[in-house]
């Protein structure tokens, strides 16, 4: 089995280049490193994702956020797990705070809340044929992609040996206010 990690960045490019740094960094500490390592910048973030999905030459495809990292098991352990979308057991890091133990999130009726991080391992085939990312989606853009996959037929799998690394950042994309309260509205009753 193969797997790409994609990195996707969009805006200040020096910027996330720089946060980019620490993501690529943890895709070469893997104990099974990944066929393909992309960092694509766009002008949006679904549309960096959508090609480096494009660019990916394998079966497998795990998104990574620039500023977030891959427990060195990661790609092993996903590539272990079972089910059509692979999610991982999260540790939320947050500044000045001592690290907790990784959870994981759910599983729940995911057209309720997301609970796969954008690091949820996804077959390149069916992301493609779905049409990708949606990019007329201003944030949670990858919850509607897991809507998709699992209406689609994808059985979803918790991968309790993955761990994914997210850095919680004020003022992050899924943190805007008012706006959040709308698109997840949207695509909750897009799906319902």
């Amino acid at each position: 089995m193969s797997v790409a990690v994609v990195i996707g960045t969009f805006g200040d490019a020096a910027r996330w280049g720089a946060l980019a740094a620490r993501a690529v960094a943890s895709c070469a500490r893997q104990t099974r490193r990944p066929d393909e390592v992309l960092h694509v910048h766009a002008d949006s973030l679904a549309a960096a994702r959508n090609a480096g999905a494009e660019a990916a030459r394998t079966e497998w495809l795990c998104f990574l956020d620039a500023d977030d990292e891959l427990d060195p098991r990661y790609v092993e352990a996903m590539l272990a797990g079972d089910g059509d979308l692979r999610y991982p057991r999260v540790v939320w890091l947050e500044p000045g705070r001592p690290e907790p133990p990784p959870c994981a999130l759910g599983p729940f009726d995911l057209r309720e809340r997301n609970y796969l991080v954008i690091g949820t391992l996804v077959r390149r085939a069916q992301l493609l044929r779905l049409g990708g990312f949606d990019a007329r989606l201003p944030m949670y853009e990858d919850w509607d992609l897991w809507l998709r996959c699992a209406r689609d037929g994808a059985r979803i799998v918790l991968c309790r040996d993955a761990v994914y690394r997210a850095h919680v950042r004020p003022g992050s994309r899924n943190r805007q206010g008012a706006l959040a309260p709308r698109v997840y509205h949207a695509i909750r009753a897009a799906h319902a």
